[in-house]
């Protein structure tokens, strides 16, 4: 039988009240004692207030490793001790003290996903700072703090949940809020605020063309949102933000601009600003924000019947200054004469070959390849078709059949280089012609290791070809011998092209120095192009724009709506216009020639409106104007990593060309970047050991230069040359 004492202990433990602490074992909240309160009340640092919070509730240490993997194993149970003492908390303090502590777990990657998705964090910090009125300044200050290292921190597959609860908040803290300029304190708050709301946004606005974006997005009423950023960014200080979250969004919110004229406005002026990479980005928005309405250029690369019948038509009567414009350059070198010449001459071409007894393949060959060497647009062979299915014995049904019949003729006549030449034109013609790009460009890359010297190689290579790779063989290919004015010019217009993409890219990844010589490639290429090409180009259009863009990258701070460089691009965009409607052509929705007009028409205007913005903030950021010599040390650095592996390659080649598209003189940081050969940009070119000059893109380019380079290389082939007796 038990004794009284131990019958009085087990009544003891029985009718003991149980604890009013949360602990791990029993998460549920009663009250905390007076002390706690206390203490909590007087600390002076959300840290302080973190650690009394842990000790409270008994956590694990959560600055170490040990303690982190435990807060990790009881994670639910952790989670709903917070949740619960958040909801039962009687001050203001222990709550925002709650959001500190989700911030700090935060930290740990895996803890910010299960605090986002599980512990409903976001909906805590966010229902706090909804009655921003009646919260003390401190504790918005501190969540805010919070809510920005979470949206900094979190994987992008969080962004869109993470942008959804706070921006709307964001959005009206700082509609609704009056931050006053005379309260260092409130200006501070303002900072973050849009510092927050500018991150919170920006990961969802980067679209891939053709896909819709982010839902959330659509709930956040972007019309609202780009109006309160066009608002913000008139204050220099918040510049960075705002501009970064409006040149990203115009492709995904293009309607919420053209709502705000004031937007479009602001990007435009940003393409004066002194920074090469605000410039390129202000480019490349508003070339986004066409994107959604443009046209694909589909024309097709042959003439049919009916237009040159009309197109003859209309020269016939087309008045003077039409005939006069074509024919400025030279009446043989107009692009329409050369159309009509070679449409007239295949039809009688192939209107005697048809008829003859024994058809002579070779010599129709050879001409093919002449017309495809003089015009881009060839007869589609239409008025042939029909007569060719109804003749028996015939090889070929249809005229665009005698491309690939002639180029197996003429590699069974003769193993010659030249026959060989032509006949893979003619393949490779075909092949483009019936829009397999990939084996054209893989066949003419073959060509070229047999005949390097052939620049309509070099063209079909660059048909299709990834940015980097078509400007090399467009350089490679405009310094081939013997070029007619449509490949030569198709050669401009293709490495023009690629340079200022590539110009974009490398800019955009903070290779300033490389993408600056990219953008000089393309304005001297271009500008080449416009200076010497025949005035009825087809390509003349896309050419102008390309002039225009890579005109404003280079030169924005230096330009108005008035520089001559401008009034010129003006001047040439209508001439296009008016010759297009001339011929009957549709004029296509192609986002560079709408981001170039909407340069030229707005620029005067948005500079006057945000002038002072942007000048205040190049200043408040350390702008300095991009110059050659700002980056002449760092290519130096930069090419000296690099140099041939085998500098004895001394063939004698041909001798050094004018290099079109680029001007002579002195060097510059964007001739450092230039092939001394082909004049192909790039930051990895590889120097000549022998005088650590001369640099070239590999060792074809080298070989090819060696003629005209060993007059002024360091180093002699061999000790007979620098004798007397050899000399």
């Amino acid at each position: 039988m038990p004794n009284q004492s131990s019958s009085k202990t087990k009544s003891d433990k029985k009718s003991k009240t149980p604890s009013t602490n949360p602990t791990l074992s029993n998460p549920m909240l009663v009250n905390f004692s007076p002390e706690f309160l206390q203490k909590v009340q007087s600390a002076s640092q959300w840290q302080d207030i973190v650690d009394l919070i842990c000790k409270e509730l008994k956590l694990p240490d959560i600055n170490t490793r040990s303690g982190l993997r435990r807060i990790h194993k009881d994670f639910d149970t952790i989670q709903r001790m917070l949740n619960v003492l958040y909801a039962t908390s009687v001050t203001d303090v222990i709550a925002a003290g709650v959001v500190a502590l989700f911030g700090e777990l935060a930290k740990d990657g895996v803890l910010l996903e299960r605090l986002i998705k599980e512990a409903g964090f976001l909906e805590i910090a966010v229902k706090m700072l909804d009655d921003w009125n009646s919260i003390r300044k401190p504790y918005i200050m501190m969540i805010i703090e919070t809510l920005c290292r979470t949206i900094c921190s979190c994987e992008r597959d969080l962004c869109p949940q993470v942008a959804e609860k706070a921006a709307p908040m964001l959005m009206r803290l700082l509609e609704d809020r009056p931050f006053p300029e005379s309260d260092r304190g409130e200006i501070a708050l303002k900072d973050i605020v849009v510092f927050a709301l500018s991150h919170c946004v920006r990961p969802l606005t980067p679209v891939e063309e053709g896909q819709k974006p982010s839902p959330v997005l659509e709930k956040l009423d972007t019309k609202r949102l780009t109006r309160l950023m066009v608002s913000l960014a008139r204050n220099p200080r918040y510049f960075e933000p705002v501009f970064r979250c409006l040149w990203s969004s115009t492709y995904s919110c293009s309607s919420a601009f053209w709502a705000t004229p004031s937007a479009i406005d602001f990007l435009v002026a940003c393409t004066k600003s002194t920074q090469f990479d605000t410039r390129n980005s202000a480019i490349l928005s508003l070339l986004f924000l066409y994107a959604p309405i443009e046209e694909p250029d589909d024309q097709p690369i042959y003439m049919s019947e009916q237009f040159m019948v009309e197109l003859q038509q209309k020269l016939a009567v087309a008045p003077a200054s039409i005939r006069s414009r074509i024919a400025e350059r030279g009446a043989n070198r107009s692009e329409t004469s050369l159309i009509i010449q070679t449409w007239s001459d295949c039809e009688w071409e192939m209107s005697c070959i048809i008829d003859a007894p024994s058809p002579d393949w070779v010599s129709l060959g050879h001409k093919l390849v002449e017309w495809i060497l003089r015009s881009e647009y060839i007869p589609n062979g239409a008025w042939l078709d029909e007569d060719l299915k109804t003749r028996q014995h015939w090889p070929c049904t249809t005229f665009f059949d005698t491309l690939p019949y002639c180029a197996r003729v003429l590699r069974a006549r003769t193993q010659s280089p030249e026959y060989q030449n032509k006949a893979d034109i003619l393949d490779i013609k075909y092949l483009i012609l019936t829009d397999e790009l990939k084996r054209a460009s893989t066949m003419a890359q073959n060509s070229l290791k047999r005949s390097p010297e052939v620049a309509f190689f070099y063209h079909a290579a660059s048909i299709g070809a990834e940015p980097k790779e078509g400007l090399r063989f467009s350089k490679k290919g405009l310094m081939c011998p013997d070029l007619t004015d449509r490949v030569r010019f198709d050669l401009l217009y293709r490495a023009s092209w690629h340079a200022l993409g590539l110009a974009q890219m490398k800019i955009l990844v903070n290779s300033v120095d490389e993408g600056y010589a990219f953008a000089m490639s393309a304005l001297e290429d271009s500008g080449t192009y416009i200076r010497e090409c025949p005035s009825d180009s087809r390509r003349l259009r896309t050419v102008v724009c390309i002039h225009a863009l890579s005109l404003m990258l280079v030169k924005g701070p230096e330009l108005t709506a008035k520089s001559p460089e401008l009034k010129n691009v003006q001047e040439m965009l209508d001439w296009v216009d008016e010759f297009a409607k001339f011929e009957g052509r549709h004029i296509l929705r192609a986002r560079e020639r709408f981001a170039t007009i909407t340069l030229l028409r707005r620029l005067d205007h948005a500079w006057v409106e945000w002038a002072s913005v942007l000048r205040q903030a190049d200043a408040y950021r350390g702008a300095h104007p991009m110059h050659p010599q700002n980056t002449d040390e760092y290519l130096a650095t930069l090419l000296d990593r690099t140099s041939l592996q085998d500098s004895e390659i001394y063939p004698e080649g041909e001798s050094k060309k004018e290099r079109y598209g680029l001007e002579p003189g002195g060097e510059s940081s964007s001739d450092l970047y230039r092939c001394s050969w082909c004049g192909m940009p790039s930051a990895v070119l590889k120097r000549c050991k022998a005088c650590e000059k001369a640099r070239y893109c590999d060792e074809a380019c080298q070989s090819r230069d060696w003629k005209g380079h060993k007059k002024m290389c360091g180093k002699k082939t061999d000790k007979s040359e620098s004798s007397p007796s050899a000399a």
